[in-house]
C-alpha cells in the first residue's frame, strides 16, 4: 500500500487495468458441445471488409458466456441472458450483445452475453444446436446464481433477429430435454422468468402471415414476453421472392 501512495503514476495505471479488465468468461459444455460430435465446418470465403463497426463472429464451436456486472453496491438481483442476432449464421458480437450487456448494467441488471453455435448445423431447424446452448446457458446461470450475487429466480432472456427466436425457443421450449445431462447444473430449470425478442426472426412463414411456427408452442407455462418488432417501408420494390438486401446485411 506504501507503494500505492507514494506512486501516482502507477495508481492511474492500475485504476486504469481495473476498469478495463475483460469480462468473466465461461463456457458451456466440458468437451464438445451435444450435436456437434460429426461438425465439420465448411470451408468459408474471404468475405468484403465492412465498415458498420459491427464485429461479427462467423464460427462458434466452444460457446461460452461472458459475464457482465454492474458497478459494485447497483446490483437489484435480475440477470438477463443476451443472445446476438446474425440469422443463425453468424453473431453481431457487440451490437447486440455486449453493448445491450454494458446497458443493462448501467440499469443495475446483470448480463451474460450467449455466444451460441453458428453457423447453422440443420438449415431447416436452425434453432435446434443454439437451443441446447441457451438451455444450458440459464441452468449455469442459476447454479452460479450466489456468486454472481443475482436472484435464480429473475433470470431472463433478450434476444435480437434470430437471437429473439433463441429466445422465444428457449421461453416455449424449456419443458423439451434437448440434449443429455451433463452435471449438477443440469437438474436446474432452464425455464426463463421473461422472455425480450427484439425484431425476433422466423416466428412463422413469410408466405403464410398469421400463423406461429409449428415449433413454437405456447401455453399456460410460458413465461412472460415483452416483444419489440417495427414496421420499415422502402420506396424501392424488389421483384417477388427477392428481399431487400439491406434487411439481410447484418
Amino acid at each position: 500500500m506504501r507503494l500505492l501512495s507514494s506512486n501516482p503514476a502507477f495508481v492511474c495505471l492500475f485504476i486504469t487495468l481495473l476498469a478495463s479488465a475483460p469480462a468473466a468468461e465461461l463456457k458451456l459444455w466440458s468437451g464438445v458441445a451435444p450435436g456437434d460430435e460429426t461438425f465439420r465446418p465448411a470451408p468459408t470465403k474471404a468475405a468484403p471488409p465492412k465498415t458498420d463497426d459491427v464485429i461479427r463472429i462467423g464460427l462458434v464451436t466452444e460457446p461460452t458466456l461472458t459475464l457482465f456486472r454492474p458497478p459494485a453496491g447497483q446490483s437489484n438481483g435480475a440477470v438477463v441472458v443476451v443472445c446476438p442476432g446474425g440469422g443463425y449464421n453468424i453473431l453481431a458480437w457487440n451490437k447486440e450483445g455486449t453493448e445491450i450487456a454494458e446497458w443493462l448494467n448501467g440499469i443495475g441488471v446483470t448480463a451474460v452475453v450467449l455466444k451460441y453455435r453458428v453457423p447453422r448445423r440443420d438449415p431447416q431447424q436452425a434453432h435446434v444446436a443454439p437451443l441446447r446452448d441457451a438451455q444450458r446457458a440459464l441452468r449455469l446461470v442459476r447454479q452460479n446464481a450466489a456468486k454472481w450475487e443475482i436472484d435464480p429466480n429473475r433470470v431472463g432472456i433478450l434476444g435480437f433477429s434470430a437471437g429473439g427466436n433463441l429466445a422465444v425457443m428457449a421461453g416455449t421450449a424449456w419443458g423439451e430435454t434437448t440434449y443429455p445431462k451433463q452435471d449438477a447444473a443440469d437438474a436446474l430449470s432452464c425455464r426463463p422468468d421473461f422472455v425480450i425478442p427484439i425484431y425476433p426472426a422466423y416466428l412463422g412463414n413469410e408466405d403464410t402471415p398469421g400463423p406461429l411456427s409449428p415449433a413454437i408452442t405456447v401455453n399456460s407455462k410460458t413465461p412472460p414476453m415483452f416483444l419489440a418488432v417495427t414496421h420499415v417501408r422502402y420506396s424501392r420494390t424488389y421483384p417477388r421472392g427477392q428481399r431487400n438486401p439491406r434487411l439481410l446485411d447484418v
